[in-house]
């Protein structure tokens, strides 16, 4: 999966496999999380990634991250 306004410069999965976390670094330098969820599907669409939280822009990676632990309890959890 891929982001128009950057690219993936960090990636998480939670333990159960059904949440993850990217960091996008912008060509501006600025950074922003999404979180998506592993949803199951129904009988006419297998499972997807839904995007259930999107962030605002961070001056860089470690502020994006600390922010994203602190939004998203499941990664407070991940090793």
């Amino acid at each position: 999966m891929g982001y128009v306004d950057g690219e993936i410069v960090e990636s998480t999965t939670s333990e159960d496999g059904t949440r993850r976390m990217d960091i996008i670094r912008r060509p501006d330098g600025l950074c922003r999380f999404v979180e998506d969820f592993l949803d199951p599907g129904d009988d006419h669409n297998g499972p997807y990634w839904r995007e259930t939280h999107h962030s605002g822009l961070y001056p860089d990676l470690p502020a994006a991250r600390s922010d994203a632990v602190a939004a998203l309890p499941w990664l407070r959890r991940h090793p």
